[in-house]
């Protein structure tokens, strides 16, 4: 449903589960043997209730800047995000983070936004800290979503606090990028881990590459992919994060 997503989700479902835990106890009822299971089942949803509530609010106030300053809009806020960048690379809390984001001219429309939510909204509630959208070299418009013209490999969006790179080593930053979508694009699944010594490492800061992951976007011709970055192991993402990454790539 248009509109009805991210924090608000989380609110809605959270205010409905307290009205139907309110309604099956006090309108409903239950039998005397049933008792005992039942306040334990509305004890159960009645926290659930709260902690959707709890994160809807967190996201909403994350999507409306307060702590997480690089989703101002803008085509490119890392730009002014340097000093805040060096403090931030300082931790690895995520929590603690100001993050940067930055997206290509060659981006725009409903597809830069399509990105700018998964991005944001896979960072609030999985460990991991950085989101990068990779492209090789291209040509032409991929199904039309967004205009590209002849590049060679780049970085077309990013969120985290991204590591800068000086003048001279666009050769070295094109060679990683290469080679994240070159992995990705030999791979079965279309999502693998990667070590730190990968050379795609490079493009995020050194404290958040204990885990490293790779997602392929369906329908990019093979030339686009997702990168997470993260400051824990893979073992802190479960297994619906790792089905969620899929399932937000697919949608790009």
């Amino acid at each position: 449903m248009p509109g009805l997503e991210g924090s608000r989700v989380r609110i809605l479902f959270g205010i409905l589960c307290l009205i139907l835990s309110y309604v099956n106890n006090v309108i409903i009822g239950v039998g005397d043997s049933n008792v005992s299971a039942v306040e334990f089942s509305s004890k159960l949803v009645t926290f659930y209730g709260v902690l959707l509530l709890m994160q809807g609010l967190v996201e909403a106030a994350k999507e409306n800047g307060l702590g997480f300053a690089g989703l101002d809009g803008g085509n490119n806020s890392s730009n002014n995000s340097d000093n805040r960048a060096t403090d931030a690379e300082s931790t690895a809390a995520n929590t603690n983070k100001s993050l940067d984001q930055m997206v290509v001219d060659t981006l725009e429309g409903e597809f830069v936004e399509r990105v700018r939510w998964a991005s944001a909204s896979y960072v609030a509630l999985t460990p991991a800290t950085h989101v990068l959208l990779l492209e090789s070299d291209s040509d032409g418009d991929v199904e039309g979503k967004n205009k590209k013209s002849d590049t060679g490999p780049q970085i077309l969006y990013g969120l985290g606090t991204l590591t800068k790179w000086d003048g001279n080593s666009d050769t070295e930053k094109g060679a990683a990028i290469q080679a994240a979508v070159d992995t990705i694009s030999n791979s079965k699944g279309g999502r693998v881990s990667v070590p730190e010594s990968h050379p795609c490492a490079s493009l995020i800061p050194e404290d958040c590459r204990r885990c490293i992951l790779l997602q392929r976007i369906k329908g990019s011709n093979g030339n686009q992919c997702l990168m997470v970055g993260s400051n824990q192991l893979l073992a802190a993402f479960t297994k619906n994060d790792l089905k969620w990454l899929g399932s937000l790539a697919d949608s790009l």
